[in-house]
């Protein structure tokens, strides 16, 4: 079978250049630096370590042609050692086009590497991704759905307050190859008013080492929020199903361990709860809960997250906050610490 593998080629030439100098496009970058002091107490010989880390960098360019056409592009760098890799890691996040001159204005088509328009809804919801990876939607900090993957996004808009995006991916996250044929597809049902917003989005696709019978992978996903400054709160619930190999091998669900389950279709279940409350013009109070059960079939296998936190915010450039979070995994879970407990000090900054 002939392999089908989306690879966009992204460049500019001399003319962008001398656009930019007749301004006939706009050009936007935004830097985003977060800084932490992490103390971790837990019942290890972890208990009271502290470290200063630098969760995440991240620079992001937007380059807009007269016409409405546009390059978009995210390049992040994470703190993030482990056995294989430096400390600090650095790839592109985001590297895409969208094109809106070539169709009627409801409708506009994104490719290239792209985010999952899922995430990116739940992170402007939650807007304090920036010290690390728990902070990070709940769908992604568990790796159900990547940051961004090859492929492309088609957006409609129905009406002012209804629309729809039909996505074709790869399947295979921005940080693995390209394996095979099978490509994952989503759609995603929306409805907006001024202060209601839900959501309906469903993923379909396959893993490509898998027995066909157990290689489906499926999400299903609903997100209903209710926005009325300075209030928001939103609620997320999704089911998954996965083969047991991936959900070990690609560290599904922070790591579960099914190593002892083989060729079988796993199910699974979550949610999450945010609020974010601005409480003042300087002061905003954030708090979110994930449930997760990632088998259903087996017991005591849950992960169940809960995060607190307050910001200093004296401009719209520079945050300071104070995180409280608290991890717990099941019994049966894997070999992970049971209760992961830590107190953050964080600085984020925008230039």
């Amino acid at each position: 079978m002939n392999k089908i593998c989306f690879i966009f080629l992204l460049g500019f030439s001399l003319r962008t250049h001398a656009a930019l100098i007749d301004n006939q496009s706009n050009f936007e970058s935004d830097l985003e630096v977060g800084m932490i002091m992490n103390v971790i107490s837990q019942p290890t010989p972890m208990r009271g370590a502290t470290a200063f880390e630098i969760p995440t960098v991240k620079a992001k360019f937007e380059l807009t042609q007269a016409e409405g056409n546009s390059f978009h592009f995210t390049f992040t760098g994470t703190d993030n050692r482990d056995s294989n890799s430096k400390k600090f890691q650095l790839e592109a996040e985001k590297a895409s086009v969208v094109l809106k001159s070539y169709f009627p204005s409801t409708f506009w088509l994104e490719l290239g590497l792209i985010e999952n328009p899922w995430n990116e809804v739940s992170e402007e919801l939650w807007d304090f991704q920036f010290w690390g990876p728990s902070s990070n939607p709940a769908l992604n900090r568990y790796k159900y759905l990547p940051t961004s993957e090859m492929g492309f996004n088609a957006h409609w808009n129905l009406s002012e307050r209804f629309g729809t995006t039909l996505s074709v991916m790869n399947g295979e996250s921005s940080l693995e190859n390209e394996q095979g044929p099978k490509k994952d597809a989503q759609i995603i049902v929306w409805y907006e008013d001024e202060t209601w917003q839900t959501s309906f989005g469903y993923l379909r696709g396959s893993y490509e080492t898998d027995e066909p019978a157990i290689s489906e992978k499926e999400r299903q996903l609903f997100r209903l929020a209710y926005i009325w400054e300075p209030l928001r709160i939103a609620v997320e619930l999704y089911k998954t199903r996965d083969p047991s190999r991936a959900i070990t091998s690609l560290g599904l669900a922070e790591g579960l361990n099914l190593n002892s389950y083989v060729n079988q279709s796993i199910e699974g279940q979550g949610g999450s709860l945010t609020l974010h409350w601005r409480l003042s013009e300087v002061y905003t109070l954030r708090l979110r809960e994930d449930q997760l059960n990632p088998a259903l079939k087996f017991d005591d296998v849950a992960v169940i997250s809960h995060i607190a936190a307050i910001s200093y915010e004296p401009s719209q450039s520079t945050s300071f906050s104070l995180i409280l979070l608290q991890t717990t995994h099941g019994l049966n879970h894997s070999n992970a610490s049971k209760t992961d407990e830590r107190a953050l000090l964080a600085l984020g900054m925008h230039f």
